[in-house]
């Protein structure tokens, strides 16, 4: 899928955020957009991914005019081609890492059950969660949730992944296996991240563009590590738009429920010893 921006303009409240920028993002490859809080970096993320309509100049989705899609035309594009990592992971916490994973393969393919478990699997080895498939995501840390973030995004063979700031709550060795991961994700697809990051910018971003003085520098970038391609199961046949399951529905609540439930045993049986320590002192010091 290519991407291309043709004299592309933006404001917010009269504020000029993005002024006539031409370029176009290839059918794959690793692109880093840079700039500091309230440059506008974020706000070219989301016209990129439909989120963000109002604009001035032409966005062109396979040489196609973006602006003129329908909203069903757009939720089909968000749900079969495009992908998304964030910051805050926006996961299932109260269910298992596969669970997650399988969430998405679920919602946007009529494969077999077989199919769907081999592909989940085989991302969940790719990303390094072997130990961790049972585990509640409450349980994992930033590093992992991450992880499973991105198995969610790739799960469904996106033509392109959209991340917005996906190391900014991690430490440095974390956000390093991220930016690795992302960058021979890129061989594949077309991967556009958001960062603050400069230094791992520069060290595996395919291509930068750097906000700057209300300006975008587009900086061809040799980045130091090598891709390794990812060699994933295809998938053959996807539905127009995304849909849940009524039995994960089902379940997703049911375990909610029994969670809530073992948390209110719990913190009834700690007031009731509170309350019965409280009348037995009052009665000893009486």
């Amino acid at each position: 899928m290519i991407l291309k921006l043709k004299k592309l303009s933006k404001k917010i409240n009269e504020q000029i955020l993005i002024k006539n920028f031409t370029f176009e993002f290839k059918e794959s490859g690793f692109y880093i957009i840079l700039g500091e809080s309230g440059c506008g970096k974020t706000t070219l993320l989301n016209i990129l991914s439909l989120i963000d309509t109002n604009y001035e100049g032409l966005y062109l989705i396979n040489d196609n005019d973006a602006f003129r899609y329908k909203e069903v035309e757009k939720c089909s594009l968000r749900s079969n081609k495009f992908s998304y990592i964030f910051q805050n992971f926006n996961l299932f916490d109260d269910d298992t890492v596969f669970n997650n994973i399988m969430l998405m393969l679920d919602s946007i393919s009529e494969l077999t059950n077989d199919f769907k478990i081999n592909k989940v699997t085989e991302v969940i080895k790719l990303l390094d969660l072997e130990k961790i498939r049972n585990e509640y995501v409450r349980n994992l840390s930033g590093g992992e949730k991450q992880r499973v973030a991105i198995g969610r995004a790739i799960i469904t063979s996106p033509e392109v992944i959209f991340c917005d700031e996906p190391t900014g709550s991690l430490d440095t060795i974390n956000t390093e296996n991220i930016f690795n991961i992302l960058r021979n994700i890129s061989l594949n697809t077309t991967v556009i991240c958001v960062t603050h990051d400069k230094e791992n910018a520069i060290k595996y971003a395919d291509t930068i563009l750097e906000f700057k003085n209300k300006e975008i520098k587009v900086i061809k970038n040799q980045p130091k590590k090598k891709k390794e391609k990812l060699k994933l199961m295809n998938l053959l046949s996807k539905k127009k738009t995304s849909t849940l399951r009524f039995k994960y529905i089902f379940n997703y609540f049911y375990s909610k429920l029994k969670i809530r439930k073992v948390r209110n045993v719990i913190k009834s049986i700690f007031l009731s010893i509170s309350l019965i320590s409280t009348g037995l002192s009052l009665g000893l010091s009486t």
